[in-house]
């Protein structure tokens, strides 16, 4: 029961395991709300919307320790919870691809994902690790919800539109939607 419970809802991301004895599950109602999702593709395209999140900054370009250490940091422009269920982050090549798994709920203003070497190395806390690697030319990202429709983009380009690989400086959204390199090396994950 436990499994097969943890399973369907997503608890098995969770650090803890609750259990209940066969009389208590017998007795309860459990809802399940798996939410259907098709895989996308960057050829998936559209025109972003923009909404509810957008990704505000983005370390492709690594660290001053290490170019895997990547991330891309999400921001919920909507002020409510945001179901991210199948919601989906793919690069150009289809290096990065991640999937949001069933009842990932964005509740606050940003949620971090990091390549697996970075949360590692930097201490990131991260919502979701990613594997793969983003390249620092000639790449773009787009985030898809769980219908493919296209959320949010950073078109594709000969190089980055921001950012800066020798100082080590992300690549931040400002308040109109374009990009700019952020005074901090390094950059402000999560803040």
């Amino acid at each position: 029961l436990g499994a097969v419970s943890s399973i369907f809802t997503g608890a098995y991301e969770n650090d803890h395991i609750t259990t209940v004895s066969l009389s208590e599950s017998e007795g309860s109602k459990r809802e399940f709300a798996l939410v259907p999702y098709k895989t996308c593709s960057f050829k998936s395209g559209g025109i972003p919307m923009h909404s509810p999140i957008i990704m505000s900054e983005i370390a492709w370009m690594g660290s001053s320790e290490s170019a895997t250490h990547e991330w891309v940091e999400l921001r919920n422009i909507s002020g409510r919870s945001v179901n991210l269920s199948g919601w989906q982050l793919v690069n150009e090549n289809d290096r990065l691809h991640f999937t949001f798994p069933q009842q990932s709920l964005f509740d606050e203003e940003l949620i971090l994902l990091a390549r697996a070497a970075a949360n590692d190395a930097l201490n990131l806390n991260a919502d979701g690790i990613f594997t793969g690697s983003i390249r620092n030319e000639k790449e773009g990202l787009q985030l898809f919800d769980n219908n493919c429709a296209l959320i949010d983009e950073v078109p594709v380009s000969s190089k980055w539109r921001a950012g800066d690989n020798k100082t080590k400086q992300t690549m931040e959204r400002t308040g109109d939607l374009s990009w700019r390199t952020s005074a901090n090396a390094s950059g402000t994950p999560g803040r």
